[in-house]
């Protein structure tokens, strides 16, 4: 389609510009979108674009299924529960959607989370377009997605889907802390592999760290970042006594294979001393949906025998 004959004047060239304007965006302006916006009132929509896996997520544990969201394949890989059916649309990139696909899907409503704030005006040509934050970097991170849910499950016309899915949170959180009751109180480095010298650690403002918060367990990390995580060296990973949780990802979905061979990593003490468990994946800026998942994960792994990779 050429820009000349693209819809009520939606063109590349928009989506160029809309692209560069999000990827401007601040922390702190995406924190303000979110919390200032008030919701429209419109008769639940049916067919839904929706922008973000997180947003993906929860919108499929509540029990809808979009029509339309970013590379499908990689929200599975990435999120891995809910699945997403078969048949769903691929509508780009997620910060780059496709607007032209977009239009051709025909949506009644278009979700997307408060860093597509740019984006909105255009997307609202198209179809009511909401934001939605059911991931927000802040210490009150799990509250917040709760209500951001609860929201949600509102726009969609099924409120009682969302109390369901704090329920199945709060439940998971009891279990948890059941099991790890006697757990021995070692401060834990909650890591992702980047490759053999990086890791991305976990941080306070983030998802798995407010996770630990809510059980009572201690971050080996004490410096905060303002998104949840950070790149950093793994000679950085200096707590004495830590246990090391190493979450698999994607594109390193066994993390022994390349680390076990690194001397950096064999100079580790939590290393040589076998102090690590291994968590699967999970997505790290998700919602509810992420956080149950994570609970649940984090218990069995700090309820395991400590292994060496």
């Amino acid at each position: 389609m050429s820009e000349r004959s693209a819809p009520q004047g939606l063109t590349r060239r928009d989506s160029f510009r809309v692209v560069a304007a999000a990827a401007a965006l601040t922390p702190p302006a995406v924190a303000f979108a979110a919390e200032t916006r008030e919701p429209r009132a419109w008769a639940a929509p049916s067919r839904l674009v929706v922008l973000d896996w997180g947003l993906v997520q929860t919108v499929l544990a509540l029990g809808r299924v979009p029509v339309g969201v970013p590379a499908p394949g990689w929200y599975d890989r990435y999120a891995v529960t809910p699945r997403l059916q078969a048949g769903v649309t691929d509508v780009g990139l997620l910060f780059a959607p496709n607007f032209e696909l977009i239009q051709e899907l025909a949506p009644d409503a278009i979700l997307a989370t408060p860093a597509l704030t740019p984006a909105l005006p255009l997307l609202s040509r198209i179809a009511p377009t909401e934001p939605f934050a059911v991931f927000q970097p802040s210490r009150e991170l799990l509250a917040r997605s709760q209500r951001e849910t609860a929201r949600l499950a509102d726009f969609l016309g099924v409120p009682a889907a969302a109390a369901q899915l704090s329920l199945a949170h709060d439940e998971a959180m009891l279990r948890a802390r059941a099991r790890l009751a006697s757990y021995d109180g070692r401060p834990i480095y909650l890591a992702s592999p980047i490759d053999d010298r990086y890791v991305t650690i976990h941080t306070a403002n983030g998802l798995f760290d407010a996770i630990l918060t809510a059980l009572g367990l201690v971050n080996a990390w004490k410096t905060a970042s303002p998104i949840g995580f950070a790149p950093v060296p793994l000679a950085q990973l200096t707590e004495a006594g830590a246990r090391l949780l190493l979450l698999r990802t994607p594109l390193l979905a066994d993390p022994g294979a390349r680390l076990a061979r690194s001397v950096f990593w064999q100079a580790l003490r939590f290393v040589r001393e076998g102090r690590i468990r291994v968590v699967e994946q999970v997505l790290n800026n998700g919602g509810l949906p992420s956080a149950t998942r994570f609970v649940t994960l984090l218990a069995d792994a700090l309820t395991a025998p400590d292994g060496a990779l």
